[in-house]
């Protein structure tokens, strides 16, 4: 009987994996590549050799777009206390903000620099206002 019904749930898990990736509209290797898993390890997966890990099955449901994707894996929104679908994490956000580090960073260079230009002028102009002596 635990047989049939872990057959079934692998049966559930596979069929809802190859959803997923169909639904995403990824072939095997790029969705591999987006969980971080060897192609190999994927395909078993969507074979049903062998089922994910625990950790894997999340990070495979974390990529689920909607709830019908989840339902597939035996999951409903309500049930992870979410109204809708987790927002996609922003890919740029650390750009954004290693940019304004380096504009700050960048900015006060600047300043720097020009400040010290603008010295460098300013003895200039008092240099030439004082007697030279002449050329021999």
């Amino acid at each position: 009987m635990d047989t049939l019904r872990l057959t079934a749930e692998r049966l559930a898990i596979k069929a809802a994996i190859k959803s997923l990736r169909e639904k995403l509209g990824l072939p095997q290797q790029d969705m591999a590549a987006r969980l971080g898993c060897r192609m190999s390890t994927y395909q078993k997966w969507e074979q049903g050799v062998s089922p994910p890990g625990g950790d894997w099955l999340i990070q495979i449901m974390q990529l689920c777009p909607d709830a019908e994707s989840l339902a597939a894996f035996g999951l409903k929104f309500e049930m992870l206390n979410l109204k809708s679908a987790p927002p996609a994490p922003d890919p740029y956000e650390k750009v954004r903000a290693d940019l304004d580090l380096i504009l700050r960073d960048g900015a006060s260079t600047v300043r720097n620099t020009v400040e010290e230009q603008l010295d460098k002028f300013a003895d200039e102009i008092r240099m030439s206002g004082r007697k030279r002596k002449p050329k021999k």
